[in-house]
């Protein structure tokens, strides 16, 4: 449960309905191919949306010592009744990559880490966030590139038709 003051539980009342809708129009303007997701019940879609999902401190350290299916294990059923299942990746996904001058901190993760997206039947996920740019726009090109490359769609950064 989400403890907090409550003008700070009103804000986010407000503000994660927004952002989920937000992100499901920005999706499905930038890839028709959501149009079509299977749904187990005629009529109805079950939709699971998780927030600022990265790969830092203890996720990381899972990752590292023991699996991708362990690292996500505590979500597993919530996003397995999903039909469908997108999160707000707030992290750079890539290698080789410096972060950007005066950054005080930033996300960045590796390739690899994808998996735990894949162990949760991610099939999107939303870029417009404070710490997609923490690398760079190189960053920002090889997180794209690594999605890509494990078939999860992404909205809300990089180049337009404008």
């Amino acid at each position: 449960m989400y403890k907090s003051s409550p003008k700070r539980l009103s804000w986010w009342k407000i503000a994660a309905p927004a952002a989920a809708i937000s992100a499901l129009a920005a999706l499905h303007a930038a890839d028709p191919i959501m149009h079509d997701v299977p749904v187990r019940t005629p009529g109805r879609a079950r939709v699971v949306l998780g927030g600022d999902v990265h790969f830092q401190w203890q996720i990381q350290q899972n990752l590292k010592e023991k699996s991708a299916a362990a690292a996500v294990a505590g979500v597993r059923d919530v996003f397995a009744s999903a039909d469908l299942r997108i999160i707000n990746l707030e992290t750079a996904v890539s290698s080789g990559v410096s972060p950007e001058p005066g950054r005080s901190h930033a996300f960045n993760a590796p390739p690899e880490a994808l998996k735990a997206l894949e162990e949760l039947g991610i099939q999107a996920v939303v870029l417009a966030n404070n710490h997609s740019m923490d690398l760079g726009a190189e960053g920002l090109a090889q997180t794209q590139k690594h999605l890509t490359a494990q078939k999860i769609r992404f909205a809300g950064a990089g180049k337009d038709t404008a």
